[in-house]
């Protein structure tokens, strides 16, 4: 399963990679790689590094999915949600390769509505991630980790839980201002992410209270 997952997220970055360099001679010298917060250019690239760094920083993250499994310290592996791990990659890689799609369409086509489609492809970013949040056990590299949600099992599985749900339902706002107000997006992702690290301390210290942690 592990090799598939590999594969199939290495075919993908060789397909974005492909893809820019077969672009590239029709590419302006300068293609615009960042927008301010009205979808307005304000940050342009050579084209060469425009088609070349997005394939290096998924190669890159690759890289730290494979290597991370070996730095997790005993009693927190990754192997029991292995697979899990693996989706969060793939899902990661595909919205990697969404946002250098932006980029090289902006290229050709300046009337592109950015502030939707960026907005728009992170919400179902989150709400992807949302969907497979609950099954993530307690590690040191994914999912809400806190103090609290680190030193106690039962607090990793509620605050997680609590965070697929809301973070689904968040998506779905988010994803219906991108259409409607963009700039909102981004308080409801922010907030979103920010609520469960409340909600893990807060919980913490209700079982705290209760003697869950007596010796």
């Amino acid at each position: 399963m592990r090799k598939r997952y590999f594969l199939l997220c290495g075919l993908i970055m060789l397909a974005v990679l492909v893809a820019g360099l077969v672009l590239y001679p029709h590419l302006p010298w300068r293609v615009p790689t960042h927008w301010d917060l009205h979808g307005n250019v304000n940050g342009y690239s050579p084209r060469f590094p425009a088609v070349v760094l997005m394939p290096g920083i998924m190669a890159g993250m690759l890289l730290m999915f494979a290597v991370l499994p070996a730095l997790s310290p005993r009693h927190f592996e990754i192997e029991p949600f292995l697979s899990t791990y693996l989706y969060l990659m793939l899902v990661i890689t595909v919205a990697l390769a969404y946002f250098q799609a932006i980029v090289l369409w902006a290229a050709f086509r300046p009337g592109l509505p950015i502030k939707q489609t960026i907005s728009g492809g992170v919400c179902v970013l989150w709400m992807l991630m949302a969907n497979v949040m609950g099954k993530v056990k307690r590690n040191f590299f994914i999912g809400v980790r806190t103090p609290w949600t680190l030193a106690s099992e039962q607090v990793w599985y509620a605050t997680h839980r609590f965070a697929a749900r809301l973070w689904m339902w968040s998506g779905l706002v988010g994803l219906f201002l991108a259409f409607i107000y963009p700039l909102m997006v981004i308080a409801v992702i922010i907030g979103s992410g920010f609520v469960p690290v409340v909600q893990s301390f807060v919980y913490y210290k209700r079982l705290e209270r209760q003697g869950a942690f007596s010796s």
